[in-house]
């Protein structure tokens, strides 16, 4: 660049030249600290000139910045220069403004610019995670501001454990995690923003990982007290587990199934050694694992089937459920088995202390809705040997009958396989095989299956019981009602016709005999006429009309309904 002196000369002697004029102005630059930024001026000028910040870059002002000039001709016979100045780019000159003027006479100046240096990044900020699953979390995080035209090259995470020294360095935002090494310490995360200068702030985050809550070995316990019946249900944790797979909080819905009636039990569970619910108590089984017991038998109804949902959440809010099903009858299975040939037999199960001296049977064949019944003791079984082959619902219930209460238990659809089988019933109702006369007595079965729900009806049936092996008489075996109700349809077909033929005959007749009844009553009129205008002898042809020349003809002017033949 010219001295000032000699630029004070050149502005003197342009006054009569041709006015300069910029082919490119200087334009604003984003760098990244430790680079050197350029700025381009190009005009057709006899002379140019740079402020940095509204000084010379000679200025005592701009001392120590670094700043240097160079200006190159591309084309003399228009004095077409191009003017640079280069900065470097350090905090010192961050934010400087700078112009360029170029003149032939008076001077112009271009369009202010401005140098903006990027240093070391800020830190990140906002750091969260998400579990991928049991061996990923992905880390989130919002990245620090830089200036535009100057990226973050990238990102470094480095996760150590508190109790080592030793940081896994790496820029993957999916972290590995094993549980089993780190389940029981908290993970120390630094993640760090990368551009042109270096790394940038670090942003250090804990983490402590939260598994799934560990329980296990789940079951229900129910027995009868003086109170009634008692229910527990038990859960077991491993106490060796690290603090983010132990429960941290209890609850228990309990569902009444026939009611739709829904009732919550919560509880915390304090360092997996107490509670804060009397219903909930914990024990230790061994060195290792925790019984957690709750009683929910206050909640409870007896007669009534229910099902509890026992729910474990662990700090994190991580969840473990189990469903369990039961019911507060103090029956609680029954078995059906086939003894011998016609001999079904049926025992049931009791919860400990019950007061029931058994239990009662009813079976209901699915197909012919007849029902059978059959007491069971509480110790042993009983059997029922008159039942036939086929599908039943067997319905258990507590005590001696089925009066006033539901079923404790109900088998849908069992088949049960004998050698009675059904038969067609005479009208004498004795059953006849089409090889014997052996009698079979009819049997009629009256049972009041429940008093108690609408579902469960009255059933009276007439039943006949025959024995395979014994051969009857005139009876086809394998009889069924279809084959009665056919031969019932024919015989009301029959009588039906026969009625119909009898009405249609009574109207023929009937119309024939009132038209000969007018045919003879206008012959008599006739006759009267006659006698009375023409003929002298008018009685005696009236009487002659009268006479017998008409009973001969009977059946001509006389009409009666023939009577129906005995057959």
């Amino acid at each position: 660049m010219l001295s000032f002196a000699v630029l004070l000369s050149l502005l003197r002697l342009s006054a009569s030249v041709h006015p300069a004029e910029f082919e490119a102005h200087p334009h604003s630059v984003n760098i990244t600290q430790g680079q050197t930024a350029t700025f381009n001026c190009t005009a057709h000028s006899i002379g140019s000139y740079w402020l940095v910040n509204d000084r010379l870059p000679e200025h005592d002002y701009n001392s120590g910045r670094g700043i240097t000039t160079d200006d190159t001709v591309l084309e003399s016979s228009t004095n077409l220069k191009e003017h640079l100045l280069k900065i470097p780019a350090i905090p010192l000159n961050n934010n400087v403004t700078i112009q360029c003027f170029i003149f032939n006479g008076p001077a112009i100046p271009s369009n202010l610019s401005r140098l903006l240096i990027q240093g070391r990044l800020n830190s990140v900020t906002n750091i969260d995670h998400i579990e991928l699953n049991k061996t990923a979390l992905l880390l989130t995080f919002t990245p620090p501001a830089t200036l535009l035209g100057v990226p973050i090259s990238n990102y470094s995470i480095e996760f150590v454990d508190k109790n080592t020294t030793q940081w896994t360095v790496g820029n993957n935002p999916v972290l590995p995690i094993q549980p089993s090494d780190y389940c029981t310490k908290q993970i120390m995360i630094k993640v760090l923003a990368w551009n042109g200068v270096g790394e940038g702030e670090p942003n250090n985050y804990t983490y402590t990982l939260h598994e799934v809550p560990s329980t296990f070995s789940h079951n229900t316990d129910l027995s009868y007290a003086a109170n009634g019946i008692n229910v527990l249900l038990y859960s077991k944790i491993n106490n060796t587990d690290c603090i983010g797979k132990r429960p941290a909080r209890l609850s228990t819905v309990i569902k009444r199934k026939q009611q739709n009636q829904e009732t919550t039990l919560s509880c915390y569970l304090y360092d997996i050694s107490n509670s804060s619910c009397s219903e909930v108590s914990i024990a230790a089984v061994s060195d290792s694992v925790w019984s957690v017991t709750v009683n929910i038998s206050s909640y409870l109804l007896s007669g009534e089937h229910y099902t509890a949902e026992t729910v474990f959440t662990n700090e994190a809010g991580n969840t473990s459920e189990t469903v369990r099903t039961f019911s507060t009858y103090q029956i609680t299975n029954a078995t059906v088995k086939h003894s011998t040939e016609n001999l079904i037999c049926v025992a049931c199960s009791f919860i400990p202390g019950t007061i029931l001296t058994g239990c009662y049977i009813v079976f209901i064949d699915t197909q012919y809705n007849e029902n059978k019944t059959l007491q069971v003791p509480k110790t042993g079984s009983n059997c029922e040997s008159t039942l036939y082959s086929g599908v039943y619902d067997i319905y258990i219930y507590e005590g001696s009958n089925a009066f006033g209460s539901a079923p404790a238990i109900i088998i849908n659809n069992k088949f049960i396989n004998t050698s009675l089988i059904r038969i067609s019933t005479s009208s004498s109702g004795v059953a006849m095989d089409s090889t014997s006369s052996s009698y079979v007595q009819s049997i009629s079965t009256s049972r009041v299956v429940s008093l108690s729900s609408s579902q469960y009806t009255s059933v009276t049936k007439s039943t006949t019981l025959i024995n395979s092996h014994t051969p009857t008489l005139n009876s086809q075996p394998g009889g069924s009602s279809d084959e009665l109700s056919s031969t019932v349809l024919l015989v009301i077909a029959f009588v039906v016709g026969i009625i119909l033929t009898l009405t249609i005959t009574s109207v023929i007749l009937l119309s024939y005999c009132l038209v000969k009844t007018k045919k003879k009553n206008k012959i008599l009129k006739l006759a009267e006429t006659a006698a009375s205008e023409k003929f002298k002898h008018a009685d005696v042809l009236l009487q002659t009309l009268k006479g017998t020349s008409f009973k001969t003809h009977s059946s001509y002017l006389s009409c009666s309904l023939p009577s129906p033949s005995p057959s």
